[in-house]
């Protein structure tokens, strides 16, 4: 497989490649798998998000009472 960089952040891979002691395609592979990672994870909060904001039970007494007592000895 072959990409194309603009030079500037070639050079600048390649050189944390150096520090770092490993390939530039191993330093490529993990910034794309942490990339790809934080996205995946952007996109469940933002479908918990919507499904939240239209399934909401707020204005439920029991409802309510519920959420209290499950948090009410954490922490936070």
């Amino acid at each position: 497989m072959a990409i194309s960089l603009p030079d500037k952040l070639f050079d600048a891979a390649d050189q944390m490649a150096k520090d770092l002691g490993v390939s530039r395609s191993s330093l490529i592979a993990a910034a794309l798998e942490e990339y790809l990672a934080k996205h995946s994870q952007s996109e469940i909060t933002e479908r918990l998000n919507a499904f939240f904001s239209t399934n909401s039970n707020l204005g439920d007494p029991l409802i309510e009472y519920a959420q209290s007592r499950i948090f009410e000895n954490e922490t936070w």
